[in-house]
């Protein structure tokens, strides 16, 4: 089994090399592929700290699939490899109020950004009952630009959101 997870390893190195020179009308240009490993787009070079015992799959995705998926990054190719014992991240700490739907992480300094919502200071506690499904979007000013725009309220950052508009009716 190592011996086939080594060939294959081989094998997809060999043909992402032989793909990344092609002849131009000019000159020789390097075209490598789009490397992921466990969803995080990865350098090619650092493909070579991952062990052959290490890997669970490899997939090779070309065309417009790559384009489709990968966006204009997978314009030549991607090679996706999942690595065993692989586990998406979780949250490391629960929410307080099992009904909340936003969980906000306590800061060690203490120190907690201003709060605003659709242009209104709001605390904390209110930012949590927010219906993750109303918020059109969520902004981070930080430094300058959160106390050019909140003076000194906005010294340790400013989370602004925005709330979907119901459609306006048709008269």
């Amino acid at each position: 089994m190592r011996t086939l997870l080594t060939l294959l390893t081989a094998c997809i190195f060999a043909i992402a090399s032989a793909q990344e020179i092609r002849l131009t009308s000019q000159s020789f240009t390097t075209e490598k592929p789009l490397f992921v490993v466990n969803g995080e787009h990865t350098a090619y070079d650092d493909l070579s700290y991952i062990k052959p015992n290490d890997i669970e799959s490899i997939e090779v995705i070309k065309n417009q699939q790559a384009i489709d998926r990968y966006g204009e990054a997978g314009k030549n190719g991607v090679v996706v490899v999942t690595l065993k014992n692989f586990k998406k991240p979780k949250a490391t700490e629960e929410p307080v109020d099992q009904n909340s739907s936003i969980f906000l992480r306590k800061y060690s300094t203490g120190a907690q950004p201003l709060y605003v919502l659709d242009g209104k200071i709001i605390q904390q506690e209110d930012v949590e009952k927010i219906d993750p499904k109303n918020i059109e979007s969520i902004e981070v000013l930080k430094d300058e630009k959160a106390t050019n725009q909140y003076g000194d309220e906005g010294k340790n950052g400013v989370i602004v959101i925005t709330s979907k508009k119901p459609p306006m009716k048709k008269q």
